[in-house]
Parts: C-alpha cells; structure tokens; sequence
C-alpha cells in the first residue's frame, strides 16, 4: 500500500460510500478496513471539480465519467406518491432496506447504532451492531447505554456531533456519549422538556420552541459550529438540467405545483418532457424548514406530493435510483455520496453558482447558505462537568476537523466569536425566534456580543 491504495481497496470504500487513503495516512477520522481507511466526507472538493468538468464540456456530459458504478445502496426507490417522515426509531423494513442501513453503518449515518458510533467502536463491532440494531431496532440499543451526554436533533448536524464525540473520546475514554438524530424540529421537543444535553439543529430555534424551552425553566446557549448550503441534486445520468434558478425553484416547490408541476418541461422550456420525481427532507427537519422559508417564502409550506424522509441515505437511494429525480438535502450528504449523484448550479440573479466553500465564505451561494447550531440546556452544563468539556473541546477543534465531515468552517473570526460567547455563557438565541438570511454570522455574533 506504499504506493496508495488499491483499485480493489478503493472499491470497497466506494461501497461504504467514503474516499480511501493509507492506514498510515494520519488521517485520525479515516474508517479502517485492514489496511485500507475509509474517509467519508474528504472527496468533496473531487466531486465538485466533477461537477465542473462536466458542465464545461461541449455537450454538457463528462465522457469521462460516463461509466459509472451502479447506485451503492441496493433499496428501491421510494413511493413517490407517499410522503413519509421515517423516524430513526422505527424498525427497518424489507431485507434490501436493512442491508443498506447495515452498509450506511460505516459512514456514521445509519440512526440504529447512532450510540455505539460516538463512542468511537471499531468498524467489525459496529457490523455485529447494525445486525442487532436490524433485529432489535434502534431504542433496544440506545437504551443500552447510561449516557453521560445525551445530544438529539439535526440529521444534518448529526454526522459533526458524531464525530466531536469520537474524537473526545480519544483522551476520555470513561465518557459515555448517545447522539441521535430526529430532525431539528423533533430534536427540539424532548430538549424543551429539558430530557437532552445538546440539540443540534440546522436552522435558528423559532418563537414556539422558544415559548416550550421557557415554559419547562430551560435556558439554553445558542453556539454555530460550522456553514452549509443546502444542495439541489438529481441522477447522473440527468443529461439536461446544469443549473436551476431561485424563481424556478420556488414554482416547483410552492403548494399550488402539486399535481400541476409534474414534468420538467413545465420547469423549463428546454428541458425534456419528461416526468420530474421530487425528494426533499420531512417536516421535522430544519432544513425543510430553511428551505421552504427561503424558497417558498413560508416556513413548512410546499408541495407535498414528494418523498420525504428524514433519513438522509434514504433520499439518496431513491434519487441515485431514479434518472427523473430532483432533491435537496445539505452539502455534506452530497459529499458524502457524490459518485452516486449530481449537484446543480443554483442561480439567484448572478449567475448559477456551484455550493462550494468560496461561494459560502464569499456570500455568493444564496439563499441557501446557512450557520449550523448547537443548543446546549444551560442547567445541565452548569451541573454536568463532561459536559462543558465536552462543548469546549468541541468548539475548539470543529474548524480544523469539520471538512472531513463534509461541511465547512466557520471564519476564523466567526469562531473564535463563538467560543467566546459559550464561555461567558450568555442564554438565548441571536435570532429572536425568527429564520434570517439577511445578516453573516459574524454580524450576528458581534450584535449579540454587543448586546450583552
């Protein structure tokens, strides 16, 4: 492996859905297999220069990549005609459904061993864990462990948090941390009734939440760790569709294209009449949130003959399935997947821009860029030493880590704004309730910062 890693080792990465590097390549984060690791997350900066190439050829197809492995997930595509919001609780059904969780299992998104995988066990013992999760479904095993730290909320979110409970662990070995995911908006439930540590979430807390932590005695501090820009995406083998506006986004989502809108033709003029399969995140999801509030212009108002899921790989099983597809999901899944997808250029009025980190930390992917949050109950740090160690260690090490995750750093400036506001330990949220786009996060920590 001197020379790098095989062309059967990177299969098998390819089929757990992650990079491959060298055991040896002080990659702290890579998931090993003998002498191969995995690093999921990593091959985003790949995939984008995939994108590009493939928009600068003649024709608008990337020969080069014409021959592609088939979609890494064996589940069929979801009824489309169905919306769902799967719960990570529920048990699995039908035995392709189960092998792909079993497969999603490697690379921290699988719901049914969310525990066992923030306290860093080694890959064979997470495969013996997805067959018992299979069997006894995800409670079973996450009751199973007396958690120090208990952490819920944001799919999105989830894959960071995972990881800074792994990594603490490195040098923590006694602490126990259970992080799950239920959606931002089903995260914020249980943490308003004061039964969780952490709530990560992808969008700013809102006026009911707010109203439900106040009515319980829950103060809570409000942290952003990391961006991400909500990434449009579809099949790709999808030969026609580079880039999508704002304003066609909006017809296609907003509650009056159901059944109206059901050919891509119908979205654009040029593009095929053929019919178009809509997939997007469920109701308990902040980005469902911040998506609709962007596009549509109403929180959690759209079309609702799509598929939805909170589960992230389930989404991309059924578009990586289906040449007629289009979803919206964060980034970091598309990063985390990329061979199996392709992301569209968004155009706001400037010109379709790729959701890459310059466009983010220059302000040119918009609307859809967004700060990623933690909510942390603000009596349970006070009481919970492992707890505020582990909040500071997470909060000082994200920016040098969360790229392997498949999301983006905060500015330097951002950062250290952040970490400044956990440590004085000011309560509240910078948002009063309400979902804006209009402010950087900077300006946003430095008016809070100001106003304390």
């Amino acid at each position: 492996m001197a020379g790098g890693p095989s062309r059967a080792a990177k299969a098998v990465c390819r089929r757990l859905g992650a990079g491959c590097v060298r055991r040896d390549a002080g990659l702290a984060d890579s998931r090993h297999l003998g002498s191969v690791g995995c690093l999921g997350g990593t091959y985003g900066r790949t995939a984008l220069r995939k994108t590009e190439r493939r928009a600068r050829t003649h024709d608008g197809r990337d020969r080069g990549l014409s021959s592609r492995a088939p979609p890494r997930s064996a589940a069929p595509a979801p009824n489309r005609s169905v919306h769902r919001d799967r719960q990570p609780g529920n048990p699995s059904q039908g035995g392709s459904r189960e092998v792909g969780r079993a497969q999603a299992l490697f690379r921290n998104r699988s719901a049914g061993a969310q525990a066992l995988v923030s306290l860093g066990t080694p890959s064979f013992v997470l495969l013996a864990a997805a067959l018992l999760t299979i069997a006894c479904g995800q409670d079973d095993v996450a009751r199973a462990v007396d958690a120090d730290i208990r952490a819920d909320g944001s799919s999105t979110v989830y894959p960071i948090t995972s990881e800074a409970a792994r990594r603490y662990r490195r040098t923590n070995r006694q602490a126990s941390i259970d992080v799950r995911f239920s959606g931002t908006t089903g995260g914020f439930g249980p943490f308003c009734a004061g039964e969780t540590d952490i709530s990560d979430a992808s969008r700013p807390i809102n006026a009911d939440e707010m109203m439900a932590c106040a009515k319980n005695s829950v103060e809570f501090i409000e942290v952003p760790i990391a961006m991400d820009a909500v990434a449009i995406v579809v099949h790709p083998d999808n030969d026609w569709a580079r880039d999508i506006t704002i304003d066609e986004l909006r017809a296609l989502w907003s509650p009056a294209a159901a059944g109206t809108i059901t050919t891509w033709r119908q979205v654009r003029s040029d593009w095929p009449d053929r019919p178009i399969h809509l997939f997007g995140r469920g109701q308990d999801s902040g980005t469902y949130d911040y998506f609709t509030g962007v596009i549509v212009g109403e929180i959690r108002s759209s079309r609702m003959d799509y598929t939805a899921s909170e589960d992230i790989q389930e989404l991309v099983a059924g578009i990586s399935a289906d040449p007629e597809a289009l979803g919206f999901f964060g980034v970091g899944a598309y990063f985390s997947n990329w061979e199996a997808l392709e992301v569209l250029r968004v155009d706001s009025g400037s010109g379709p821009v790729l959701p890459n980190l310059q466009a983010v930390q220059a302000g040119t992917y918009q609307p859809l860029t967004r700060p990623l949050f933690l909510y942390i109950n603000a009596r349970a740090l006070a009481d919970n030493d492992v707890l505020e160690d582990f909040v500071l260690a997470y909060l000082d090490g994200v920016r040098d880590w969360v790229v392997h995750t498949g999301y983006m750093p905060l500015s330097q400036e951002a950062s250290d704004l952040a970490l400044s506001h956990f440590r004085a330990r000011r309560v509240g949220s910078f948002y009063a309730g309400k979902l804006s786009t209009d402010e950087s996060i900077e300006a946003v920590l430095i008016r809070a910062a100001g106003s304390s």
